[in-house]
């Protein structure tokens, strides 16, 4: 009879455990059974001890690790809160102003009779509620001390900011436009699953979302509706700024938001795979920039942060406007004091006087 080891263990008496369990015989263990045993549990230690050693020491290696990275985790947020702290509370407080806001908005959108909603206030609702997800995201990865990738978070941010910014400048039958937008996506997304997942590309299913949705791309496309340069990915925005194919930096002039540009393009350096958004984001130790430059830091932290804060701020000030409460407008103030208090701690500056915050 041969009983193999089970997972990693190799104890004699659970190895005669499950011999027991697999007799066809009661009573004791007969001498030949114990001889069967033990050679069978030598025979099993000299196949699998061999193979289970590179996996032992994988295993030890890999807790000490994870030991270093808890430990690393720990200090990490410690530094950043002893150097961000105060800034992240404010900017802690803002985000929450501005999920209320959200919520409001929300809950308006539902009490409105169907005829009464335009594409503008469901779109500032998409807006919004992305721009929290967001804000949220590059909070969390801050406090990790995970500077690129918040940079990419807030790259995101600033997108949304101008999309929100341009949507409600130019009315609903831009933001109808947006919304409808997303058939293009869908479309895209749908071609890509057919072309490249072969294992479902001749599912019927999908065969028929793919006629449904090219259908209404062709509809979108058509002269009577927006025309061929919808597809674009900002085609949507094409007949306000009388372009075609109209791209981001065209949005981002027409709300004079190009302002943000170079820490747009920082935050694109993190994005994309060229050596800036490595060089850009490096450890202060210099045994860590040698060793283990990947390591979250404290260092750095303090730009994202501020730009988070203000880009935030500048899309919900571009979502209220007249046809809000007058309560909204409370609650703006309130987001744009907690905006400034991040900025003043970030960025301070010293006179004769003593300390002065500045943003």
């Amino acid at each position: 009879m041969r009983v193999h080891i089970l997972h990693q263990d190799t104890s004699l008496a659970i190895y005669t455990e499950e011999y027991k369990r697999n007799r066809t015989t009661e009573g004791p263990l007969t001498e030949a059974e114990l001889a069967e045993i033990w050679t069978g549990y030598n025979e099993e230690l000299e196949q699998t001890v061999p193979r289970r050693i590179p996996l032992m020491i994988a295993e030890i290696q890999s807790a000490e690790r994870a030991a270093a990275r808890s430990h690393r985790e720990i200090k990490v947020a410690a530094g950043v809160e002893q150097r961000w702290g105060a800034a992240f509370r404010h900017l802690q407080h803002l985000i929450g102003a501005v999920e209320e806001l959200a919520r409001r908005f929300i809950i308006r959108l539902e009490e409105t009779p169907d005829e009464h909603v335009g594409s503008i206030h469901v779109a500032r609702t998409v807006l919004i509620t992305r721009a929290i997800q967001t804000a949220l995201g590059a909070e969390t990865l801050l406090r990790a001390g995970h500077c690129a990738a918040a940079w990419a978070q807030w790259r995101t941010l600033h997108e949304l900011a101008v999309v929100a910014l341009f949507v409600n400048k130019h009315g609903d039958a831009v933001a109808a436009a947006y919304m409808q937008h997303g058939i293009e996506q869908s479309y895209r997304t749908l071609k890509a699953i057919q072309t490249h997942h072969k294992s479902i590309a001749d599912d019927p299913k999908l065969a028929e979302l793919l006629k449904a949705y090219s259908g209404w791309k062709k509809m979108l496309e058509s002269p009577e509706m927006y025309g061929s340069g919808f597809g674009a990915t900002y085609g949507w925005a094409g007949a306000v700024l009388g372009k075609s194919r109209p791209d981001f930096t065209d949005l981002e002039a027409d709300v004079k938001m190009s302002v943000a540009r170079a820490e747009y393009q920082r935050a694109s350096n993190v994005v994309h795979p060229g050596v800036r958004g490595f060089l850009d984001h490096q450890p202060d130790d210099p045994a860590e920039r040698a060793s283990q430059p990947w390591q979250p830091h404290a260092a750095l932290l303090g730009e994202p942060l501020a730009l988070t804060a203000k880009t935030l701020t500048a899309l919900i000030g571009g979502i209220v406007d007249v046809s809000s409460a007058a309560s909204d407008y409370v609650l703006l103030g309130t987001i744009s004091h907690f905006r400034d208090e991040v900025l003043a701690t970030v960025y301070p500056r010293r006179t004769e006087h003593g300390t002065e915050h500045s943003p």
